[in-house]
């Protein structure tokens, strides 16, 4: 290949770096759905299974271990009540955190939680933060709980400290990988 030639195919491959890497920030809430889409449909072809049976099973897989691992941080929980490193209102609050969670999260579709994410993401941390803050503690109090931001802060503290939530003294054996912080 002669020097012109190599320039060339140099800045088209440039060129092309450039269109292709532009919209990896506007697919990439979709790679984590296409991921799962292409391994399921992989692991289907190599098991010889129909791709609805194999979706099937990794969905109750994924209820199964969360069940699990609810259980495990219920008891988590209940055990620090015991220990007397929470209260029973702190065990009380966590316990609903959970369900609040899961009502957030069931209460929007995936398209809207991506809307809602690019809506916030010229949000400073603080601010997602503050909203994330703000629609737990509304949730916590439509479920009767009647509490504020400053005591769920507390709480989480204190869970922390009673190693339940991460960044606590040892980690917090009983989170989820890839389970985050509510705030």
């Amino acid at each position: 290949m002669n020097k012109k030639n190599l320039m060339i195919a140099g800045a088209m491959a440039l060129g092309l770096g450039a269109v292709t890497l532009v919209p990896i920030g506007l697919v990439s809430a979709q790679v984590s759905t296409q991921a799962n889409t292409t391994f399921v449909a992989k692991l289907a072809e190599r098991l010889g299974i129909s791709q609805d049976t194999v979706q099937t099973a990794v969905d109750s897989t994924k209820k199964e271990l969360k069940t699990e691992r609810d259980a495990q941080r219920t008891e988590a929980i209940a055990q620090a009540v015991t220990n007397g490193k929470l209260t029973q209102r702190q065990a009380d609050i966590l316990n609903k955190m959970d369900e609040a969670r899961d009502s957030l999260r069931d209460s929007m579709t995936k398209q809207e939680r991506q809307a809602e994410r690019e809506a916030d993401k010229d949000l400073t941390k603080e601010e997602r933060k503050a909203k994330m803050e703000t629609q737990l503690v509304d949730t916590l109090n439509q479920s009767g709980l009647n509490t504020n931001a400053e005591e769920v802060t507390a709480t989480i503290e204190a869970a922390k400290n009673a190693d339940i939530l991460k960044g606590g003294k040892g980690g917090g054996p009983v989170r989820a990988r890839g389970e985050r912080e509510i705030f």
